[in-house]
């Protein structure tokens, strides 16, 4: 018997759950419960005390049929809210139109007027031979309609307070939804942009690794030939530093410009050794600038093209010079050679593969703050002019990593 008991329990409080979940109402059954009994206990303890005052205003005595009564009609609304519930959810009288909000309103109190009618004849039934019983009377059907037409308005009232209470839980409860949901669309989006940024940076290396060592190992095997050992070992003392760095940095996207700027030493000695010491090189570097985080590997695709379209093909001297300024604006870093220049019609200048990945990836990294632009000097040449924010802090926290 106790176990029928306690499967039945089981059973009714998966029905309320079913309920509850099918209005979207984000309650447990218990919690459910306890906030109706609560919700209707408050107006059938106000129901109590003005029929205690009146009857105590009459003088009358006050049956004890007026008692089991007012526990029937409370309980059959705290029965009955489940029904209310689902009415609402399915006609919601928040964020609608004007003629929509009619309409439902209008269906509501359709809706209200047949729960009304129904709880009015179950406690009729109930209670008209327990008035006979005690009163000697019979309560007729005209004397029930009339009296609970005298609450009909406070029913309507009590009934779109609920409506009105559970749309705006529920518009709460669903606008809260959008905003985790987009709150997680966010971050994906942020974390796909990191990925691509990182990928893009791995295409930069992986298009620096093949055509630099080709070029790198003729050159040491052309010193080797000319018995230049001194040259060829500083050669590979500097391409080892250069992988090792790429192989350390495997996933890091910004670097402070110090870091940046050892690496484009090493680059720079490699091709210093190629051009037979033709090649000179200035650096002006503001103090400010050096703990500036950078992209990493934003500065040695610049001067990777100063040298392949401005100056390779020189017969006399080149000059690539090397400054950077802390600007009100930002970090401005520029790359200025005596090469030759560039079509002043092409509005991005001299534009590479690796050129292309820069401006992408200064793009995804500072959006409009970032800038990259050729200009050419009076004195002939040809200067890269790369602008951003100034920061010592990453711009992408969730791919930094500090070297």
């Amino acid at each position: 018997m106790r176990e029928r008991l306690v499967s039945g329990q089981f059973k009714t409080m998966y029905n309320i759950k079913k309920i509850l979940d099918t209005a979207g109402v984000p309650l447990s059954p218990r919690n459910y419960w306890k906030l109706t009994i609560a919700f209707w206990g408050s107006f059938a303890a106000i129901s109590y005390v003005q029929g205690t005052l009146a009857v105590l205003v009459t003088g009358r005595t006050r049956l004890y049929a007026e008692t089991v009564q007012w526990f029937i009609h409370w309980g059959l609304w705290i029965l009955i809210t489940p029904v209310i519930l689902m009415a609402a959810y399915n006609f919601p009288v928040v964020n609608r139109s004007s003629w929509k909000l009619v309409g439902a309103i209008a269906v509501h109190l359709c809706i209200l007027t047949v729960i009304f009618m129904a709880l009015t004849f179950v406690e009729f039934a109930i209670m008209r031979e327990l008035y006979m019983w005690e009163a000697g009377q019979e309560t007729t059907v005209e004397q029930v309609v009339l009296k609970s037409l005298n609450t009909y308005i406070f029913r309507v009232a009590i009934y779109m307070l609920i409506v009105l209470g559970y749309n705006i839980a529920q518009y709460i409860h669903r606008n809260q939804q959008l905003k985790d949901q987009n709150s997680a669309y966010e971050l994906k989006t942020a974390q796909l942009q990191g990925e691509l940024t990182l990928a893009q940076l791995q295409a930069l290396k992986m298009q620096l690794k093949p055509h630099f060592l080709f070029n790198t190992l003729n050159s040491l095997v052309g010193l080797m030939m000319m018995r230049e050992n001194k040259k060829a070992i500083n050669m590979v003392n500097s391409l080892s530093a250069m992988l090792r760095t790429l192989v350390d940095t495997k996933d890091v996207v910004q670097v402070p410009l110090c870091q940046e700027v050892e690496f484009a030493k090493e680059y720079l000695y490699i091709q210093q050794i190629r051009f037979e010491d033709r090649l000179n090189i200035e650096w002006d570097l503001d103090d400010e600038t050096k703990s500036a985080l950078v992209p990493q590997y934003i500065l040695q695709p610049l001067i990777e093209n100063s040298i392949i379209h401005g100056i390779e093909k020189l017969s006399r001297p080149a000059l690539i010079r090397i400054s950077t300024e802390c600007r009100a604006d930002g970090l401005r870093i520029e790359v200025l050679d005596n090469g030759v220049g560039f079509n002043p019609k092409t509005r991005s200048g001299r534009q590479g593969v690796g050129i292309s990945i820069v401006r992408q990836r200064l793009d995804r990294l500072y959006g409009q703050q970032a800038s990259l632009s050729y200009e050419l000097p009076e004195r002939g040449g040809t200067r890269a002019v790369l602008s951003m924010p100034m920061s010592t802090h990453s711009q992408n926290p969730a791919t930094y990593h500090a070297v």
